[in-house]
């Protein structure tokens, strides 16, 4: 069953609690941003607990994306997610043999967008 948290500082807590197999990391989010909270989660964790973390964004820019994988993320999908997208993004994590069952966490605004 995926996990939800508000925000970053959030999914840190949660991380020193558990290991997750995959995060979906809100960019935008209140009190720690997903770009601040992947450096911290790379560079405080054990590389045997390391997540694979896709980035949720709203439609990004070329620029964006090499910031997400400078920051640490593996890959990144554009909000609102399409099926057919997700599905791109689930095939290449089985590469990793990650199943439904595999721990996950999710993380998104609790606030909606103006």
């Amino acid at each position: 069953m995926p996990e939800v948290a508000g925000n970053g500082e959030e999914a840190i807590q949660s991380l020193r609690r558990q290991s997750y197999n995959v995060i979906l990391m809100d960019v935008q989010m209140p009190i720690l941003d997903g770009v601040t909270a992947t450096k911290r989660i790379r560079s405080e964790l054990p590389a045997i607990h390391q997540p694979y973390i896709i980035a949720m964004t709203a439609p990004a820019m070329e620029s964006d994306e090499r910031q997400f994988r400078a920051a640490g993320m593996d890959d990144y999908v554009t909000k609102p997610v399409v099926a057919e997208s997700w599905w791109q993004h689930w095939n290449a994590l089985r590469v990793w043999k990650l199943t439904f069952s595999d721990k996950l966490l999710t993380l998104r605004c609790p606030y909606p967008r103006l």
